[in-house]
């Protein structure tokens, strides 16, 4: 019998009987007959199993499962996973500082951090990795070669690299140091007819970004600021606690900004505002969107809640729950959602709901109609159980239908990236860059030359209505009438770039960026492109 289907049969035993606890006592008799019954599957597989059994891949494989029961969020890291449990924490690991990306069984630097070991060493997005200390990794993918890039600090290795422009392969001896991304990766002001306004962009609430984003802070009041967008855009969470400093410069002292609720009535807890605010009068905007979850969802709701902020963009994700660790045996963490949090007006904004799964195993989300109404600081309506509604709607996606979305996925503006950098070793700095008429001429026929073809939605729904045409067996002249709107439709790949050349220019000059410019000429390229960010620069 498989050992996967068999941990599987005992845990689902297990998951049903303490579901069905009902005191204390019955809880405790309940889960050791459960331990008794897996580990006697453990047993009787040891004794009769025809093979040697992985004990520690079993045991993975059974406490992955059960916590997939559960929500995505509660999550086991053994031993071995010290190092991703440590990044989780504090942003932290040990390595070389880049992104990979792997297209036809061939991977490349996708990105590579600015003044990290990569860059330092003078590695660049666009190189193929071929080797690491000589050994060939022909047929390895993103992940393993990652893997393999990660290690102790101080140790060093020799990177090998293919580059386009390059007749011989490159080979670096690159140093791992430990790499810390900035949680503040863009903080400028920008000059508008009402005066200064600071930018800031925060990525997520690791150890220690609070400090980070106070620094900023006063850098950009240091630089006339006169009001703030705070840009959460994107920003998945992190530490709670790291979200009531940052909304300490912001609101009065002993401000109530979250509380959470949970089975263990003594764990409850109620954040508050602990410093005197610096900026308590500076006019605030935030920014976000479907991927701000979390504790970016905790400072923007509380600012909303509170009347204290004007929320931009769309509605945020809707991670109401709570996660605290707990340390396993054997060097293991567990990470638990152990409450759910509440917003100042009352409202949680816990969008899924876990505890109720279809029977394909799908999410239910909840439901408009079961949602409820609460009041901001002045008595605006708000509500729960959705994540957060902005106080002003603007979408700014590509639509996973249109011809940008396919290039994206077919990695064609990162491809011709590396093309165009090797023959122009240089371009204008990134608040000057622009992807011209000729740029985009040499994009076109880069992807004619890659055989790049899109299939268009309507193409699609053509081909749809010509099948079910010949199914119905209808007339042949109007069939033909049908098929003499091929002709007109065509694979009009010139004619789609030029329609959406907005967005082109858009993601192609970002790739560009980020091969000169690396991370920061992309964000600054992308500025001018930001229908959110002018949104909030112009409102009244």
């Amino acid at each position: 019998m498989n050992i996967k289907i068999t941990t599987r049969v005992a845990l689902l035993a297990l998951v049903a009987m303490l579901s069905t606890a009902v005191s204390a006592q019955q809880k405790t008799t309940r889960i050791k007959e459960a331990i008794d019954i897996y580990v006697d599957v453990l047993r009787q597989l040891d004794i009769n199993y025809v093979d040697t059994i992985d004990y520690e891949s079993v045991n993975e494989d059974a406490i992955n499962y059960l916590l997939y029961q559960l929500d995505p969020y509660t999550s086991y890291y053994s031993s071995k996973d010290e190092d991703q449990f440590k990044y989780l924490r504090t942003g932290k690991y040990s390595g070389i500082g880049s992104r990979l990306l792997t297209i036809d069984s061939a991977t490349y630097i996708e990105e590579v951090f600015d003044a990290m070991p990569a860059d330092k060493a003078g590695v660049r997005a666009g190189d193929k990795i071929v080797a690491i200390d000589g050994k060939s990794v022909k047929g390895q993918n993103a992940s393993e070669i990652n893997k393999q890039l990660r290690g102790v600090a101080g140790t060093t290795f020799k990177l090998t690299v293919e580059r386009l422009g390059e007749k011989k392969p490159l080979t670096f001896s690159i140093t791992r140091d430990e790499i810390k991304m900035p949680t503040v990766p863009l903080a400028i002001t920008i000059p508008t007819d009402k005066g200064k306004v600071g930018y800031l962009v925060f990525s997520e609430f690791t150890l220690g970004s609070a400090e980070e984003f106070a620094q900023a802070l006063y850098k950009l009041r240091n630089e006339g600021m006169e009001s703030l967008v705070i840009d959460l855009r994107g920003n998945g969470g992190g530490i709670v606690e790291e979200a009531v400093k940052i909304l300490g410069h912001f609101l009065p002292q002993s401000t109530t900004v979250a509380q959470t609720k949970g089975k263990d009535v003594k764990r409850n807890k109620t954040y508050r505002t602990h410093t005197a605010p610096d900026f308590e009068d500076l006019p605030l905007t935030i920014l976000v969107d479907n991927n701000t979850a979390s504790a970016s969802e905790i400072v923007a709701g509380a600012l909303q809640d509170l009347d204290r902020a004007t929320l931009i963009g769309s509605h945020t994700f809707g991670k109401g729950l709570v996660q605290s660790t707990r340390s396993i045996e054997h060097g293991g963490n567990l990470k638990v959602t152990t409450a759910k949090y509440y917003l100042p007006s009352g409202r949680c904004i816990q969008a899924f709901d876990y505890s109720k799964r279809r029977e394909d195993g799908n999410i239910r989300r909840v439901p408009d109609s079961l949602t409820h109404e609460f009041r901001t600081a002045k008595g605006r309506i708000v509500r729960d159980g959705g994540g957060i509604k902005p106080d002003i709607e603007v979408e700014d996606t590509i639509t996973r239908f249109s011809i940008c979305y396919s290039l994206y996925q077919q990695n064609m503006f990162f491809r011709f990236s590396n093309v165009y950098h090797a023959a122009h070793p240089k371009v204008a700095p990134a608040a000057e860059f622009e992807v011209d008429q000729a740029i985009i001429d040499e994009f076109e026929a880069f992807l004619k030359e890659q055989g790049f073809s899109y299939d268009s939605e309507t193409a699609k729904c053509y081909r749809l209505l010509l099948q079910c045409a010949e199914i119905d067996d209808i007339a042949p002249e109007t069939l033909e009438k049908i098929k003499e709107l091929e002709k007109a439709m065509g694979n009009d790949l010139n004619g789609a770039l030029r329609r959406q050349n907005y967005d082109i220019r858009q993601l192609l000059g970002a790739a560009l960026m980020q091969h000169y410019y690396k991370e920061y000429g992309r964000s600054i390229y992308m500025l001018k492109f930001d229908r959110v960010l002018k949104k909030a620069l112009n409102k009244e």
